[in-house]
């Protein structure tokens, strides 16, 4: 069972706040209610590998919203760097909005929900801005993944290493 469950979230989010606070890509958090029906988490995010080891390749602390709403929906909005190129966002008239962190199309196994907790969505959101500007330095992205635009059954999953973990996360 996931250490902070939706209704754990929107009911105490200083509590939340206080779980998410520990994890060591985190810097700061700050939480407000932006609604009766909705949570804002303000992370400051450090650049750490997936170890846990600082980046120290310059790599910038990024700011994002955390937007949870009482329908479940979550939403990473990056603050910082607003002006710089980004690969995997979701836009609506050609504004970058939220951080697109997973294709629509994937397996449920390789996709977030809320039984995977709260403290692994941060570090979903912390990786994913890592990517982003792996990116932005090197013109590529350093794992595998799904370009934008519709796939008929999902994009084929290229390398041994995301088929083994599909078929891992489907066993449960």
């Amino acid at each position: 069972m996931a250490e902070l469950e939706l209704r754990m979230v929107l009911e105490e989010p200083g509590m939340a706040a206080r779980v998410l606070a520990p994890i060591p890509c985190v810097e700061s958090v700050v939480r407000r209610r932006a609604s009766p029906c909705e949570v804002v988490f303000r992370l400051r995010l450090l650049p750490h590998d997936s170890t846990g080891v600082f980046i120290r390749e310059g790599y910038p602390i990024e700011e994002v919203h955390v937007v949870i709403s009482s329908n479940g929906i979550i939403r990473a909005v990056p603050k910082s760097g607003r002006q710089r190129e980004w690969l995997h966002r979701n836009s609506m008239f050609g504004i970058g909005l939220d951080l697109c962190l997973w294709d629509p199309n994937d397996p449920t196994s390789l996709r977030w929900d809320w039984d995977d907790g709260l403290e692994e969505y941060v570090r979903i959101v912390s990786r994913h801005l890592i990517h982003e500007e792996y990116w932005r330095r090197h013109g590529e992205w350093p794992v595998e993944d799904s370009p934008h635009g519709s796939w008929p059954g999902g994009w084929p999953m290229r390398t041994t290493q995301m088929k083994q973990a599909s078929r891992r996360w489907r066993r449960g």
